[in-house]
């Protein structure tokens, strides 16, 4: 059924605010997941063993969870009728923003612990 023209830019305008409150939402999910997978050491390690992943070393893991993100994005576009399951893409995303962060708070960390860099060497 036709929509007057006034009532299109209406509707068009409720869509793009619904799309962005939708796009919101998930990265609220996907940054939340991240910050319980952080703080909870229980949740990290239940996380890892059900993605399959061994704990060890942030980067092997960040690497493990880019290189499962990229068979999603495969498997994705050659099923389009029979993705896999957007929630374990999320949880990938946690996994993958909480071990950066993981990362950086680990090397903010041991450069308290460090020798300071000695400025004056080169004089």
């Amino acid at each position: 059924m036709p929509v007057p023209a006034h009532l299109q830019a209406v509707l068009e305008r409720i869509d793009e605010a619904a799309w962005l409150a939708q796009r919101s939402a998930k990265r609220a999910y996907a940054l939340d997941g991240a910050r319980r997978y952080v703080t909870d050491r229980e949740a990290r390690v239940r996380t890892l063993r059900r993605l399959g992943i061994a704990d060890g070393d942030h980067r092997a893991i960040i690497a493990a969870v880019r290189e499962r993100l990229a068979l999603d994005t495969v498997l994705r576009r050659a099923r389009p009728h029979d993705p896999p399951a957007p929630i374990r893409r999320w949880t990938l995303l946690g996994v993958w923003i909480g071990e950066r962060r993981l990362m950086f708070d680990t090397r903010r960390m041991a450069r308290r612990f460090t020798a300071p860099p000695l400025t004056m060497a080169a004089a």
